[in-house]
């Protein structure tokens, strides 16, 4: 069985005491509201999401793989309910600002939890 741990240290790390981003985001009205403990909340949530829902999602990429039918893309089973918990959960509109209904997060934070880079690509690079 496939196993992936996201390395959340590491990320917290990054965002705390390389790049001061708890320090730094205050200071910047649209992203005041973004702190140590809403950053490492989302990256344990998006952690949970790569390893209990993305993570399976290899075996059932490998063995059926994407097929065009009828004019449609087909995906593996699995796959569009991830997408959608994925949706659901606000990663796309993670770096959206709040006032449009994204999360509002920094671009800076967003690629210090990586969650949408290292995290995915780790777990299943067809997602």
């Amino acid at each position: 069985m496939l196993q992936y741990q996201a390395p959340l240290e590491e990320f917290n790390f990054l965002a705390h005491k390389v790049l001061r981003l708890s320090e730094l985001l205050p200071l910047l009205p649209e992203h005041h509201h973004i702190d140590a403990d809403l950053f490492r909340a989302t990256l344990e949530v998006g952690a949970e999401l790569t390893q209990e829902q993305l993570l399976p999602l290899n075996g059932s990429g490998d063995a059926e793989g994407c097929r065009l039918e009828h004019g449609g893309v087909i995906t593996p089973q699995g796959f569009k309910s991830a997408y959608r918990l994925f949706y659901e959960n606000g990663w796309p509109a993670l770096t959206v600002p709040l006032s449009i209904g994204g999360q509002g997060f920094h671009q800076g934070a967003a690629s210090a939890s990586s969650c949408d880079e290292i995290c995915l690509r780790s777990t299943t690079m067809s997602f």
